[in-house]
C-alpha cells in the first residue's frame, strides 16, 4: 500500500508538529511507500524511515489562490503518478479531492460563534469565508472526517452530515497522563508560560480572565 500525506499548507507551529508526530509513529509493515508534502522549511528535515519521500509544491511560496490550485488540480495527478492508495490532508482548507480522503480539521475559527463578524469585509474576512466552505467541503461525504475534539465534531457536523465517517482523535494529553493533584495544589506558586502569537480571534484575554480566577 502506498500512502501520501499533504502537509504542503502546514506552516504554523502547532500544524507541523502535527505533521512530524505523524511521521514518528511506527509505520505499518503493509504501507510499502509514504510520500509527503511539505512547505520548503521542512524539505530537508530527516525521516527515519527509509520509506518516506519528501516532496515540496511548486507553489509552496506563492499567494494561497495557488496553493489550492495546485492541491485541486495538480496533487490528484501526482497521486496517480505515485499510485496512492490512500490519502490523507491536514488542513481540511483543502480543495483536494481524492477517494474516501482523510481529512483532519485543525481550525475552528471559521465556525465559532461570532468569530467572522469580527472583522469587516476585506481579505481576512474573505480568507475566512473561504475557510469555511473548504472545510465544509472537504469533511463531507465520502471523505472520513478527523477532528481534536467532542466540540469540533458536534460542531461541524451541523454543516457537514458526515457522522458515520467522523472520528476524535484527542489533541493533548491521553487521560492516563492526567495530573491528580487539585487545582490548588497544582497552582500553588507555579509560573505558568503560555507560547503564541498574539491575535484577536485567540481571545488570550480570556485565557488570562480564566488563569486569574484559578489563583483567586
Amino acid at each position: 500500500m502506498k500512502v501520501a500525506i499533504d502537509g504542503s499548507r502546514c506552516r504554523s507551529g502547532g500544524a507541523i508538529a502535527h505533521l512530524l508526530g505523524f511521521l514518528r509513529e511506527e509505520i505499518p509493515s503493509e504501507v510499502v511507500e509514504v510520500h509527503v508534502w511539505v512547505t520548503g522549511k521542512l524539505k530537508h528535515h530527516e525521516f527515519r524511515d527509509d520509506r518516506v519521500t519528501v516532496h515540496v509544491s511548486f507553489f509552496d511560496q506563492w499567494p494561497v489562490i495557488f496553493q489550492l490550485f495546485w492541491q485541486g488540480w495538480i496533487l490528484p495527478f501526482l497521486f496517480r503518478k505515485y499510485r496512492i492508495n490512500k490519502a490523507v490532508s491536514l488542513d481540511a482548507g483543502t480543495l483536494l479531492k481524492f477517494p474516501k480522503l482523510i481529512s483532519i480539521s485543525q481550525d475552528m475559527l471559521s465556525f465559532e460563534e461570532g468569530a467572522i463578524d469580527k472583522y469587516v469585509w476585506g481579505r481576512k474576512r474573505l480568507r475566512l469565508e473561504l475557510l469555511r466552505y473548504l472545510q465544509v467541503r472537504s469533511l463531507s461525504y465520502p471523505n472520513y472526517a478527523v477532528y481534536l475534539t467532542n466540540y469540533a465534531k458536534s460542531t461541524l457536523l451541523r454543516y457537514t452530515q458526515n457522522e458515520k465517517r467522523s472520528f476524535v482523535i484527542p489533541h493533548g494529553i491521553d487521560d492516563f497522563e492526567r495530573p491528580t493533584t487539585t487545582y490548588n495544589t497544582l497552582f500553588d506558586g507555579a509560573k505558568l508560560i503560555y507560547i503564541s502569537n498574539v491575535a484577536e480571534y485567540k481571545n488570550q484575554g480570556n485565557v488570562l480572565i480564566a488563569v486569574k480566577r484559578l489563583f483567586d
